[in-house]
């Protein structure tokens, strides 16, 4: 099926999320939208379902992030990320979850 939650971007923590926290996250969660900073912005999300690719582009010199569904084309960017960042994603299912930070 297609229950299942996710959130993908950029942190500066190093941890992007952790139950419901979104450590300082820049980026999106799949049902509830844009985060900047770790604060939901309740602004325009991107739709995506299960299969889809999701294409990330950091640029540092502008601070801005950009992300793209390669089968919709639909394209967000979220700018004002400070310092440091880190690429990361999670999901979880009722079955099972992951978190991944690189």
């Amino acid at each position: 099926g297609d229950n299942f939650s996710m959130v993908i971007g950029v942190s500066g923590s190093g941890d992007c999320y952790s139950g419901s926290r979104h450590h300082r996250l820049f980026g999106w969660e799949r049902s509830s939208g844009p985060y900047k900073d770790g604060k939901n912005i309740f602004g325009v999300n991107i739709a995506w379902t299960a299969g889809d690719i999701l294409e990330l582009f950091l640029d540092c010199d502008h601070e801005t992030l950009t992300m793209t569904n390669s089968r919709t084309k639909e394209s967000r960017s979220l700018d004002g990320f400070k310092g440091p960042v880190y690429p990361c994603v999670g999901f979880s299912s009722s079955r099972r979850g992951a978190v991944i930070s690189f």
